[in-house]
């Protein structure tokens, strides 16, 4: 059924995706269109405005106490207010403002000086808003600028955007300061604002309500809805018939075969064997596939056990060798100093510790393999004093061990002398002739005891690298390649992991993370 309705989904999800796309694009169209129709507008309502101000300069250039005043007369002074008030209100404007050349004004003094460009210029204060123009003038043979202002409304606003689905308003800083403003598909024509201390960016934004978009798209959603729910209900339908025709018996035929044992000496069921259609026949296979895989499961039992013992075999073989390295190192020594017998009780003395520690060792191994599978033994350990300890009972000079303080970790004594020695003896074996050494070193880091032993010998390319912890892989001539598989057990029995670098020419670098004492959970 999924494989049904998904694509259905998908198609019907398109479907809308497309309309909606469409319809804004209509949308989008129709404001760019009605945009530039108010910009016609607020241009001519500009031009009408600079008109009436170039009509009041030629009112003004007539009026004698204006001229007079002009020329010096003071006396004319208190009379030139209401004359301007007089000549703004016969040209159609609320506000007019002369300014002299030495800066000084007259009239309404609260005017900004429009700048120079083409962009409509409003001036915004609590009062209201104003649409400015700033005109020349020659007044009694002086240069002057004359600044008219018209006072723009609510039905200015709504004369940029008569429709009823449009609002037009003054944005500056982010703010609205004139008209309306409301969310859907916006168009905007850019204008100077003022507030009296400068001017500023501003636009003039023409807003389209999608209410009405919103309301198709509504509709169509409750289609598409209706139209999914009733491929819906009949897929299911269809499946539930299928079911009944096709599927159940073949679902119980599967959980009957689920529930068989390879390992169980009854018959194979015979279910639905006895029909006569695909399905019995497919339940007669079955039978026949049952008493073959049991025949092969009794082989494999057996091959497997054969295989557990070789493996066996050859992990105590390894660990034996491993643990009887010091020894033999021992017995090496005593054989140099065989001829002096002071020298040989001075030796023995000295070494005594190391044989002990080897038969003890040896010891436990043959503890751990009559306990065979046996879970390790986790004790919380100074696990720089069992690092030394493990690296002086190696006494070799190449073999070299930086671990101090105390380092509480959680592990099993025999195993982790078991991966040392493993680890010490192939950094050994990959030592140069008359050269090298291996370095062993215990430290504490992130919530983790870590372990490290790094050689400075051949290396191992990266091909090798990867291969190094497979069971039976080795490179060496002699060997089964259980060393490092068997490393990597222990560790991961010791709730630790383990990882390796090496670089070919310099060195290969087993690294151990063991959790710390505190961190151990049972």
């Amino acid at each position: 059924m999924a494989a049904l309705l998904l694509p259905l989904a998908l198609l019907l999800g398109a479907v809308r995706v497309e309309v909606r796309g469409q319809l804004t694009d209509e949308y989008r169209d129709r404001v760019r269109s009605l945009v530039e129709t108010a910009e016609s507008r607020l241009e001519g309502e500009r031009r009408l405005l600079l008109a009436a101000a170039e009509s009041a300069a030629q009112d003004l250039a007539t009026q004698p106490g204006l001229v007079r005043f002009l020329r010096g007369d003071s006396a004319w002074l208190s009379a030139v207010p209401g004359l301007l008030d007089r000549t703004a209100a016969r040209t159609g404007m609320n506000r007019l403002q002369v300014r002299l050349d030495e800066g000084r004004v007259l009239g309404d003094e609260v005017l900004p000086h429009p700048e120079a460009g083409t962009d409509p210029q409003f001036f915004v204060t609590e009062e209201g808003t104003w649409l400015v123009v700033a005109t020349p003038a020659e007044l009694a043979d002086r240069g002057t600028a004359l600044i008219g202002a018209r006072k723009v409304g609510s039905d200015f606003w709504r004369s940029l955007a008569p429709d009823s689905m449009l609002v037009a308003g003054l944005i500056s800083q982010n703010l609205l300061r004139a008209g309306e403003s409301r969310s859907g598909l916006s168009a905007e024509m850019a204008v100077r604002v003022s507030d009296g201390e400068r001017w500023r960016d501003g636009v003039v934004r023409i807003t389209h309500s999608l209410g009405p978009l919103d309301q198709v798209l509504g509709a169509l959603d409750r289609w598409l809805l209706l139209a999914l729910l009733v491929v819906a209900v009949s897929a299911v339908g269809i499946s539930w018939w299928a079911s009944h025709r096709f599927t159940r018996p073949i679902r119980e035929l599967r959980e009957t075969y689920s529930r068989t044992n390879l390992d169980s000496t009854t018959s194979a069921p015979r279910f639905l064997a006895q029909r006569r259609d695909e399905i019995g026949g497919l339940s007669r296979s079955l039978e026949g596939m049952l008493r073959r895989f049991r025949g092969q499961a009794s082989r494999l039992r057996q091959t497997e056990r054969r295989a557990a013992l070789g493996d066996f075999a050859r992990q105590a073989n390894h660990d034996i060798k491993n643990g009887l390295t010091p020894v033999r190192n021992v017995m090496r020594h005593l054989d140099e100093v065989s001829n002096d017998p002071a020298e040989l009780g001075r030796v023995f003395a000295d070494r005594r510790s190391t044989l002990e520690s080897g038969m003890d060792y040896l010891q436990s191994l043959a503890t751990a393999y009559a306990r065979l599978a046996a879970s390790p033994r986790l004790e919380s350990v100074n696990l720089s004093a069992e690092v030394r300890g493990i690296v002086a009972a190696l006494a070799d000079d190449r073999v070299h061990c930086a671990a101090s303080g105390e380092i509480r970790a959680n592990v099993d004594r025999l195993a982790l002398r078991r991966v040392l020695e493993n680890l010490i003896a192939n950094g050994l074996d990959s030592l140069p002739e008359g050269g090298g050494s291996v370095q062993v070193r215990a430290a504490s880091d992130h919530g983790k005891a870590v372990l490290e032993v790094r050689d400075t010998g051949s290396g191992m390319p990266e091909e090798v690298r990867a291969r190094v912890f497979e069971d039976f892989f080795t490179t060496k001539s002699t060997g089964a390649g259980l060393g490092l598989s068997i490393v990597r057990r222990l560790v991961s029995d010791m709730d630790g992991s383990i990882d390796v670098d090496s670089t070919p020419g310099e060195g290969t670098c087993f690294v151990i993370q063991l959790p710390l004492a505190s961190a151990h959970r049972d």
